[in-house]
């Protein structure tokens, strides 16, 4: 028989099942998090709460990274389409973590991983004796627990490896800035600081194209590029921490219309193109 009080037993279970699914004070803080509250604490904690949703681009970039560094096993299935009956039983086949790509993602997975490694400056930055490729590393920063997972480490170095749509050093320096590639690199300093007692003393960023013709370029982080971005993440932390303590994540303001007045500048323009796809059947 059912009663008021079970009733609220259930109330009172529901409630409490939601808070701590929706609790991030038991999340590692990663630089994606930070990155996120550059945007608002909204979208910070959205990403802190919510699964990565990967777009095509991001699964050939993973493909690329895995090939060149060593990771998951990357396969390429056989079907027209993964919605295709027989895809699943194949896919169970296959361990957990493998990046599955259908032909053409995989092949451009393939042609990225052999411009890296034709590369010369890039050869010698990633593949080092002793080198450490893709460890996590956990910390602690403001009390807070943090978490990274650098592309590749020695004790005198870091190499982070990036796909994007142009590598040459004048458009790069843009991605860097709108991508926070400065603030992650940071990160990953601050952390190999907390393990090794000290910072590397070089911060490489390998660009890689991700269409034809696969250019690459090797790019080191400046020692002042690399003290700001550790600032600016300490400040992105500071004010997380302050979202977590009061438990007010704000989007953005509903007040009033906004003016929108586009600069008259000669910036590169992305055409439909060259969006990114989400789906790659």
């Amino acid at each position: 028989m059912t009663t008021a009080a079970t009733l609220d037993l259930s109330a009172q279970l529901r409630a409490e099942l939601t808070a701590s699914i929706q609790d991030t004070t038991t999340i590692p803080v990663r630089n994606s998090h930070l990155k996120a509250m550059t945007r608002s604490p909204a979208h910070a904690r959205y990403s802190m709460l919510s699964e990565w949703e990967q777009t095509l681009s991001m699964k050939i970039g993973r493909g690329a990274h895995s090939l060149l560094l060593g990771g998951p096993l990357v396969v390429c299935h056989p079907f027209s389409s993964t919605r295709v009956k027989d895809f699943k039983p194949w896919r169970e086949k296959l361990p957990d973590d493998a990046i599955v790509l259908s032909k053409k993602p995989y092949d451009r997975a393939c042609r990225i991983n052999e411009a890296v490694r034709n590369n010369k400056l890039a050869s010698q930055v990633l593949f080092v004796p002793g080198t450490v490729y893709e460890e996590t590393i956990s910390w602690t920063q403001l009390g807070r627990a943090r978490r990274c997972t650098p592309d590749a480490r020695t004790l005198e170095h870091l190499v982070d490896l990036k796909t994007t749509r142009d590598a040459s050093p004048d458009r790069f320096k843009w991605d860097v800035a709108r991508m926070g590639y400065d603030l992650q690199a940071g990160d990953y300093a601050s952390a190999m600081e907390s393990v090794n007692g000290f910072q590397p003393r070089r911060c490489y960023i390998v660009a890689v194209e991700s269409k034809p013709p696969y250019l690459c370029t090797v790019h080191l982080l400046t020692r002042g590029t690399i003290e700001r971005a550790q600032k600016k993440n300490r400040e992105l932390l500071t004010q997380l921490l302050e979202c977590e303590r009061t438990g007010k994540w704000v989007g953005y303001s509903d007040e009033a219309i906004l003016d929108l007045d586009v600069p008259d500048q000669n910036m590169e323009l992305v055409f439909d193109d060259e969006q990114d796809e989400t789906d790659e059947d």
